[in-house]
């Protein structure tokens, strides 16, 4: 998926300075840390945008319901990985790794689990997301989550913008 993650890199310019309507977004406020994300779809592939904000403790340790590549645009974070039954008792941690601006890594194995704490500031990635795995169960959430204000998306546009080298638009 590394791939497919590098072609988006190269269209991602375009699409933070048009079609803005395009991208949807979420407040996912219901663990720490929070995050905030913009999403759009691309083929038979979900492309997020996250910033993701510090806190002291690590995110909801949890499998992916789907492969995905991402890449740290901005900032860096802690991530602890394990193996283990998607469905069961989350599986100890594998491995600790520090990840920083220009990381790239993927998850292309549904037993996989992680769990992230950024470290010292916001963190900011790119995210390709894969057709679920035949038989994922999301995640449930006793809450709906909601979407960002206006306001809220026009700055992480702009911060994107900024990350991505960008400044041109502005």
């Amino acid at each position: 998926m590394i791939p497919q993650l590098h072609a988006i890199e190269q269209i991602l310019p375009e699409w933070l300075s048009s079609n803005l309507e395009q991208w949807n977004s979420l407040n996912v406020d219901y663990a720490v840390p929070v995050v905030q994300r913009l999403w759009r779809q691309f083929g038979s592939h979900r492309v997020y945008l996250h910033k993701i904000l510090p806190h002291e403790g690590y995110s909801h340790y949890h499998p992916h319901p789907w492969p995905c590549a991402v890449k740290l645009l901005g900032g860096s974070y802690e991530m602890k990985v394990g193996f283990g039954d998607p469905h069961g008792e989350p599986p100890a941690p594998a491995a600790v790794v520090v990840l920083s601006e220009g990381s790239y890594y993927k998850m292309m194995n549904p037993n996989g689990w992680h769990a992230i704490r950024p470290l010292g500031k916001p963190s900011y990635s790119l995210m390709i997301t894969g057709l679920p795995w035949p038989d994922s169960r999301k995640e449930q959430v006793n809450f709906q989550l909601k979407p960002l204000s206006q306001d809220v998306i026009g700055v992480l546009i702009q911060e994107f913008k900024l990350i991505v080298n960008m400044d041109k638009y502005l």
